[in-house]
């Protein structure tokens, strides 16, 4: 009588196809998270600089366009610019004299995404504009925003179009 010591190459292509199945059908979720986690990190560093920025105009009476002046700690931060590198892109941070303005862009696969938020320092709700207005951008927004409908300007208090002050 003959033992099978193995499997055959049909139960081997089979686990793989399966795998590779799964494996395509995750990778839309996959990509989705790390642009929430892109976007949320984006916010929190905007909404930090905007807290930073009330305190200094109670301090001195107007804002200023230099990191250096500010009360938190990014470190890399020259001057009016801020560029963090991440793995597929960065992160843009760039002071101006009445809002803050992020930017991120990154690759993952086939996937492409260039966007910019844009807080102003008086005002509590943040926009979201889809720079490459392809598909892809305007998903990041619509994410960002919570909205159903695509946009190339949306605020994050869920209107379309860009943040009233």
């Amino acid at each position: 009588m003959k033992k099978n010591a193995g499997f055959t190459l049909i139960e081997l292509l089979v686990v793989v196809l399966i795998v590779g199945i799964l494996a395509a059908m995750a990778l839309p979720y996959y990509n989705k998270a790390i642009l929430q986690s892109r976007l949320t990190e984006l916010r929190i560093l905007m909404d930090a600089v905007a807290q930073a920025q009330q305190r200094k105009k109670m301090q001195t009476g107007k804002y200023t366009t230099n990191f250096a002046a500010l009360d938190i700690g990014l470190k890399d931060a020259s001057g009016r610019y801020y560029t963090q590198d991440k793995l597929g892109g960065y992160i843009s941070l760039s002071l101006n004299r009445d809002s803050v303005v992020g930017s991120s862009n990154f690759s993952l696969a086939s996937y492409y995404w260039d966007y910019e938020l844009i807080r102003h320092y008086d005002h509590t709700y943040t926009s979201c504009h889809a720079i490459g207005m392809a598909e892809k951008e305007k998903e990041a927004c619509a994410l960002f925003c919570g909205v159903e409908e695509m946009s190339v300007w949306c605020c994050s208090d869920g209107t379309l179009g860009e943040c009233t002050r």
